[in-house]
């Protein structure tokens, strides 16, 4: 085969949380009363109502031959203190257990990086991956080009509409 006709798919997901919603589930709202008491966000939020289906969704796409790169970024080993588990886990368990660890990943490297190290990580191992085929020698013949890039910053409208942001 030729490279246009084996061509390989990617997603890089980059971001400094674990996801609280997730597509086709219904979030568990607060009642006026805990909102009065000053609860924000879903009442579902970190749990694996949210958790499961994020973590299917990114088995399916490996499945699908897609691989997926997860830039996790300062994922803190600090309690998620609205979690209904108990004990309650850490972001960092959690991010565990959805996008798995970096050597046992669930749909493609995992990178556990802090804000400084995200353009190292970027430019030293992600595009060098990226650039490389899975063979032992790097020549002209196994480098392949990148095309059809497309670069979105989602932001599905559950969370647009139910959160306020501030820049």
């Amino acid at each position: 085969t030729t490279k246009t006709d084996n061509k390989q798919k990617y997603i890089i997901v980059f971001t400094d949380a674990i996801p609280n919603v997730a597509s086709g589930v219904v979030p568990e709202v607060y009642s006026d009363e805990e909102k009065a008491q000053g609860y924000q966000g879903f009442k579902s939020a970190y749990d694996d109502k949210v958790f499961v289906p994020t973590k299917n969704e990114l088995t399916s796409l490996a499945n699908k031959g897609i691989t997926v790169m997860s830039l996790l970024i300062d994922m803190k080993n600090e309690e998620i203190q609205i979690s209904t588990e108990n004990p309650k886990p850490t972001y960092k368990e959690v991010a565990n257990r959805i996008f798995g660890t970096e050597a046992d990943p669930t749909a493609g490297p995992v990178y556990y990086v802090t804000e400084n190290d995200v353009e190292n990580t970027v430019t030293e191992k992600i595009f060098t991956d990226l650039k490389e085929t899975k063979t032992t020698t790097v020549t002209p013949e196994n480098q392949y080009e990148l095309t059809d890039i497309v670069i979105k910053d989602y932001f599905p409208k559950n969370i647009i509409d139910n959160f306020g942001f501030a820049l």
